[in-house]
């Protein structure tokens, strides 16, 4: 008899954790949402003293606000996935200074498609996380005329959207067999573009060039919805 009822309240202590256990699954798709923080960093590279004899460096942050897709195949207490996301994010700066020079950098939205590998642990989920990253930007070099309504002297403007790399690490929880709360570090790094010629009344493309360097580094928390 008291075998028996080892064994019974064994059993009823254990049914509650199974039944936990049945609960976090990671299998199986979801969209969410996300809002956060992106802190910018954007570098404008003239090298023939036009604008600036030197290189500038500028951050363009902001809040950010977007959602995505994906999906989560677990094995065990491992788990493999893909996520895209699309955003918007509101990072802008104006400065004036050097000659003086006037400098405008806007960070409009950005997208990514990666790869997730992490550990499930029950309710909790680590992971890491990498692929493309997809940003529009705006970016401004102007050295004006004395008079304003003049045509600038030296500068360029870039509006474009480039393709690099994305890289992160988070985690998320499961809510509720639904709902997953998620917290993620995620850093947007852009190839360095180089020749960007003057667009105003510099006409030698050996001497009259440009070049700009952006990344982002962005802290978001998230609402996942599984199915």
């Amino acid at each position: 008899m008291k075998k028996l009822m080892l064994a019974m309240s064994a059993a009823i202590l254990a049914a509650p954790l199974a039944a936990n256990a049945a609960t976090a699954s990671w299998t199986g798709p979801y969209v969410g949402i996300n809002a956060g923080y992106g802190l910018g960093a954007t570098s404008i590279d003239d090298q023939d003293c036009n604008i600036s004899c030197s290189s500038q460096h500028f951050t363009p942050s902001g809040f950010t606000i977007g959602g995505g897709a994906g999906y989560n195949y677990q094995l065990g207490s491992a788990l493999i996935g893909v996520e895209g996301d699309y955003n918007y994010i509101h990072a802008k700066t104006h400065v004036t200074s050097d000659w003086p020079s006037i400098y405008d950098i806007n960070t409009k939205s950005y997208g990514t498609i990666r790869a997730r590998a992490g550990l499930a642990m029950d309710r909790t989920l680590v992971y890491a996380t990498a692929g493309l990253g997809i940003v529009n930007q705006d970016v401004t070099a102007l050295e004006p005329n004395s008079n304003p309504a003049l045509t600038p002297r030296y500068g360029f403007t870039r509006n474009a959207t480039d393709v690099g790399l994305a890289a992160g690490v988070g985690a998320e929880y499961q809510e509720s067999a639904h709902l997953r709360l998620k917290l993620e570090y995620l850093y947007v790094g852009l190839p360095a573009k180089t020749g960007i010629q003057d667009q105003y009344t510099c006409t030698t493309h050996t001497y009259c060039n440009y070049g700009v360097k952006s990344d982002i580094n962005l802290v978001r928390v998230g609402l996942n919805y599984a199915f």
